[in-house]
């Protein structure tokens, strides 16, 4: 049964494609609908992976200065050991949030592209999972760079004073330069790339054979 099982899937893997480049197209945004909408409706449940990484890695990265990152939804709250004092004279603890969804919308663009590919179920799911687990990476790249990005550029002097403090080394050119970096590219390019490198990376030999049907 297992030699059957890998035969069948050689097979699959040489057979030619019953789809053109333009069709496996016109099926990927077909599904892009369905599958922003399940992304939409479950976005804490898919940020959940991303936000419990960032909340490993961010205090690992600044010690002393991030405690960690709480989940609300979607939300992401990065939880500081700093203090900032409001317009009526308190103190408190600083906690600034922004939304994980920005990041992860490689999850429905993977998912359509995955479903749209003329491959058996299994390959599917095969390919789904470590598909997932890739965006989740570049979800958390996203995530942490937000985070350093905020507390190094975006707050005023009270708050970076307090990072330089505590930890010398992060107003180091290199590190500023490489958060700046950092957050760019999991902005604006890794939520969008990842997703389609990933299933050209999966897919080469099916490239090569819908160049060749067109």
């Amino acid at each position: 049964m297992h030699e059957a099982q890998l035969r069948q899937l050689l097979d699959d893997e040489q057979a030619e494609p019953d789809i053109s480049a333009s069709q496996f197209l016109l099926k990927t945004l077909l599904w892009l609908p369905f599958c922003f909408t399940g992304w939409y409706f479950l976005a804490a449940l898919f940020s959940f992976p991303a936000i419990w990484l960032s909340d490993l890695l961010l205090p690992l990265i600044l010690p002393d200065v991030i405690s960690g990152v709480e989940q609300h939804g979607y939300m992401a709250d990065v939880v500081t050991n700093l203090n900032v004092q409001a317009a009526n004279g308190r103190t408190g603890q600083f906690v600034f949030s922004f939304n994980a969804l920005k990041y992860g919308y490689g999850f429905p663009l993977i998912l359509a592209m995955m479903l749209a590919t003329p491959y058996s179920l299994y390959n599917k799911l095969d390919d789904i999972s470590y598909g997932l687990l890739v965006v989740v990476l570049a979800q958390a790249w996203g995530i942490v760079f937000e985070a350093l990005s905020s507390l190094l550029l975006k707050t005023g002097n009270e708050i970076t004073t307090q990072v330089h403090n505590l930890l010398p080394w992060a107003q180091n050119d290199f590190f500023i330069n490489f958060t700046a970096l950092g957050y760019q590219l999991g902005f604006l390019i890794l939520p969008a790339v990842v997703p389609i490198a990933f299933w050209i990376m999966r897919h080469k030999g099916l490239l090569e054979r819908l160049a060749r049907k067109n």
